[in-house]
């Protein structure tokens, strides 16, 4: 059975880009533009892996993760961000406090994320 991901962004092209690099990964991906969306998703089908855009309208991914996490999610989490970091305020350090696995910037490298889904999902 294949393994399932989730990418989460409410930009258009970051989220085909996203689930791209996944499927060529032999991954299903199911993509969503917000993240209550999403959450309620994950209830009814959980994924191995949950791609998380940071800055997002409705709820942000800080808080997606945090739910994801609350809500006993042990999937992986990677968050992503194009968004820039201030210099008191570290946007990608936050989302590992909050329970992500992986940060990283946009554009994600799709060699990078291959790796570390590759890793995390062959050892859960």
């Amino acid at each position: 059975m294949k393994k399932k991901a989730f990418v989460i962004d409410d930009n258009s092209l970051d989220r085909q880009i996203l689930a791209g690099h996944l499927k060529n990964l032999s991954l299903d991906c199911l993509s969503f533009t917000c993240g209550r969306e999403a959450l309620d998703a994950v209830k009814r089908t959980v994924p191995n892996l949950c791609v998380v855009d940071i800055y997002m309208p409705d709820m942000d991914g800080l808080e997606v993760i945090r739910s994801l996490r609350r809500s006993g999610y042990e999937g992986l989490v990677i968050a992503v961000t194009g968004g820039r970091n201030h210099a008191q305020f570290d946007v990608l350090k936050y989302a590992e406090a909050f329970g992500a696995d992986l940060a990283m910037k946009k554009p994600v490298s799709a060699a990078r994320l291959a790796r570390a889904v590759t890793l995390e999902l062959r050892a859960g």
